[in-house]
């Protein structure tokens, strides 16, 4: 297949762009165009810097896909939640614009989502056909995956996989955990009791390209491990795997100090999600 991918550089981005070359299929990646730094929270700012996109851009690829955004790793001012949801939903926006008028359409697209969708939602088993939970994160989320609607409405297939915690060592969640779990500091994260669906980055990259490939998925994917561990076991076994002691705990209130709500949406929210549609299709991870 012919696939343009936006956004393509980044950690997710490249490692979809690698599996889906060594699948055979042939690849372009797609700059996204940004505005300044100091104007990426105001909406007018992204319209003038998406004219860039045209229909012409996203014509006679068969498949296209999305993997970027503002990093959510840090305080979230008013400013960076903008940043958050803008830098998501407004090239989304665009590229389901462009796709769904272009001459020759996209048959899918594949978009990054995220099991922020749930929210915190304790011990319950969240599939695809949960609720959406209540916060800024599950908020952000549902308007980035409505976007879509132009490009759907247009009869292209359109997937949203909704990841979870990606783990590589090049960057992401486990590049921040690695100094501290090296040092012998590593441990739980508040009463590491909270739910944590996670995927290697290998398996976040197979399923873009499976869910590309198989004509029979749309709508939500949960992009996770078919095993959600609990926030100390996996401080446990990463520490295991570093041989270094796992025992220096990080108390919630430190987190929500240092991080506010960033804290309490993200690591100290408990998420069980399972891949019910892949498991279902038969993918094996």
């Amino acid at each position: 297949m012919k696939l343009a991918i936006a956004g393509g550089t980044g950690l997710i981005g490249s490692a979809v762009a690698h599996k889906a070359e060594s699948a055979g299929h042939e690849i372009t990646v797609l700059h996204v165009p940004r505005p300044a730094k100091d104007r990426a929270h105001e909406p007018g700012a992204w319209n003038d810097a998406l004219e860039k996109w045209q229909p012409e851009t996203f014509s006679g690829y068969d498949a296209i896909m999305f993997f970027g955004g503002e990093a959510i790793s840090s305080r979230w001012t008013d400013k960076k939640r903008q940043r958050i949801i803008l830098s998501r939903q407004e090239p989304c926006r665009r590229m389901a614009e462009c796709a769904a008028r272009a001459a020759q359409r996209p048959r899918v697209i594949v978009s990054a989502s995220a099991t922020g969708y749930y929210g915190n939602r304790g011990e319950e088993t969240l599939t695809e056909s949960a609720a959406i939970g209540t916060g800024y994160l599950p908020e952000t989320t549902a308007q980035w995956e409505s976007v879509w609607s132009e490009a759907e409405q247009a009869g292209i297939r359109v997937v949203k996989l909704r990841l979870g915690v990606v783990l590589s060592p090049n960057g992401g969640a486990l590049k921040m955990m690695l100094p501290a779990f090296k040092a012998g500091l590593g441990g739980r994260m508040g009463s590491g009791h909270q739910w944590m669906a996670w995927i290697t980055i290998n398996d976040a990259a197979r399923v873009a390209v499976w869910a590309m490939e198989n004509e029979t998925i749309s709508g939500p994917v949960n992009t996770v491990s078919p095993g959600p561990v609990r926030q100390s076991e996996f401080a446990k076994a990463l520490g295991a795997a570093l041989h270094r002691p796992a025992i220096a705990p990080v108390p919630a209130a430190a987190l929500k100090l240092v991080f506010g709500q960033m804290a309490e949406e993200t690591i100290l929210t408990s998420c069980r999600a399972v891949p019910a549609r892949a498991a279902e299709a038969g993918f094996h991870f």
